[in-house]
């Protein structure tokens, strides 16, 4: 029997691309108080953070199929999120 994978990452690398290259910017909200939500806790509201996906706002952008991670500047100081 093959292995059935799930869908969540490909439509979000999958979003992700046709948003870019529709000139639009792509962004993600996040659940901060999920387990393993690394994110700048003092831009969180409601338990909540939107983030940039763009490739101008992000450096070392990695859309995974466990997690999403990169590098941003929040009021100029670079987290790893």
């Amino acid at each position: 029997m093959n292995k059935v994978l799930p869908k969540r990452p490909y439509l979000l690398r999958a979003m992700h691309q046709w948003i870019a290259e529709c000139g639009n910017t792509p962004h993600v909200i996040v659940d901060a108080g999920r387990e393993g939500a690394d994110v700048p806790r003092a831009y969180v509201k409601d338990g909540k953070i939107v983030l940039n996906l763009s490739e101008g706002a992000t450096q070392r952008l990695r859309l995974g199929n466990e997690e999403v991670e990169f590098d941003a500047r929040f009021a100029g100081v670079i987290h790893h999120v």
